[in-house]
């Protein structure tokens, strides 16, 4: 299933969600305070997937890239 929203850029949009469900809004820890975010999960496959959270200003504080062997995360600090 595919889903859009104003706040993901368009390359994700052509991505399939994992579970084809649209994102679940959570709350994402920063550096000095606490956001609300929606989690998209991007199943790339093979064992590959990427995960965002966007916050309502559509600034993406949280980043992964997951594969088989690690997960690799950037979250925003200020």
């Amino acid at each position: 299933m595919f889903w859009a929203t104003p706040e993901v850029p368009s390359v994700l949009v052509m991505l399939r969600s994992a579970d084809g469900a649209p994102p679940a809004t959570v709350s994402v820890s920063l550096a000095d305070r606490s956001v609300q975010a929606k989690h998209y999960h991007i199943d790339r496959g093979n064992g590959r997937s990427y995960e965002v959270w966007i916050d309502n200003a559509g600034t993406v504080v949280k980043f992964s890239l997951v594969n088989t062997n690690a997960t690799i995360a950037f979250t925003l600090d200020r």
